[in-house]
């Protein structure tokens, strides 16, 4: 499946597929779209901050400047090489997400050929195979969903980038069990190992890699049908760990990985900006609050100041 998902003639290190370049973007306009929100994501420490360490010392706080007006020296500037005026500007925060939320989605990918993959243990040995077919690319946006079957295997997963990630381009993996979903917790095309249908999935936050042997161990499955409350037997579990994992493994390490995550981005990117507005706002208002009580203490201690010999 790999290969197949990759252009001729590509260099094997460049991202390929329908969301690549689409509509005029360039990869490194993403990317450092990217980069910059990431290095904003500290900003929130700005945002809320009242007064630096300059100020609390008695410092003037405006830039270039020390206590009675004089020059500050350049090695007092370089203490602070992490304040960045503009990071305090909620426009500057918002300006990436604007982006993405503005960029027109490229149409999804055409599934790839039907392939087999070998799933292993946690010790790297191969424990078994399953004919692996791509259903669909991108829908939802970032996402493929496989259909796996093989030796008392058979069903669907939906994987894409982790659905909590908080990076505008989501990191990480989230696995769901089943396809679309149906009544109360039922989704379509539950996987069935070794005769036991299975349901839940797998969220995995860290932007570290997954391979076909790690992590050991995954969230256990519960039965999709009666009885409910018998666990899942440990041979089941592993097996289908073992399944997932490299499934997990194979979408991080697609040619176009980095432009389903770019999808993800785009479709999540209006919820986020909402999110971050509300979040700028309540900093906002702390901030407010938190200015006026430095004020009145500021007050309280100059007046001490003044009664002392």
């Amino acid at each position: 499946m790999r290969g197949a998902a990759r252009r001729p003639g590509t260099d094997p290190g460049h991202v390929a597929g329908p969301y690549a370049g689409a509509d005029g973007v360039e990869e490194e306009q993403l990317g450092v779209l990217r980069a910059d929100a990431l290095v904003d994501r500290d900003a929130d420490a700005d945002v809320v901050a009242v007064a630096d360490r300059g100020d609390r010392a008695g410092v003037d706080t405006k830039p270039g400047r020390q206590a009675g007006g004089q020059p500050r020296s350049a090695s007092s500037v370089r203490r602070c090489p992490s304040r960045r005026p503009s990071n305090a500007d909620p426009g500057t925060r918002l300006a990436p997400l604007k982006q993405l939320a503005a960029m027109v989605p490229p149409p999804g990918a055409a599934p790839a050929s039907p392939a087999r993959l070998v799933y292993t243990d946690e010790d790297g040995q191969a424990v078994g195979s399953a004919l692996v077919r791509e259903i669909t690319v991108g829908r939802p946006p970032g996402t493929v969903t496989y259909r796996v079957e093989g030796p008392r295997l058979a069903g669907s997963v939906v994987v894409g980038p982790y659905r909590h990630s908080h990076d505008p381009v989501p990191t990480g993996i989230s696995v769901q069990y089943g396809t679309s979903a149906g009544a109360g917790h039922h989704r379509d095309d539950e996987p069935v190992v070794n005769g036991v249908r299975l349901r839940g999935g797998w969220d995995h936050s860290s932007a570290g890699p997954v391979t076909p042997s790690s992590p050991p161990t995954l969230p256990r499955p519960s039965r999709a049908e009666e009885p409910f409350s018998q666990p899942v037997p440990d041979a089941t579990k592993n097996r289908w760990w073992a399944v997932v994992r490299a499934l997990a493994a194979h979408y991080s390490e697609r040619p176009d990985n980095l432009a389903l995550r770019q999808a993800a981005a785009r479709a999540r990117a209006p919820q986020a900006l909402d999110a971050t507005r509300q979040t700028l706002d309540k900093l906002t208002e702390e901030k407010t609050r938190l200015t006026a009580t430095v004020n009145r203490l500021r007050e309280h201690l100059n007046g001490a100041l003044a009664l002392l010999p």
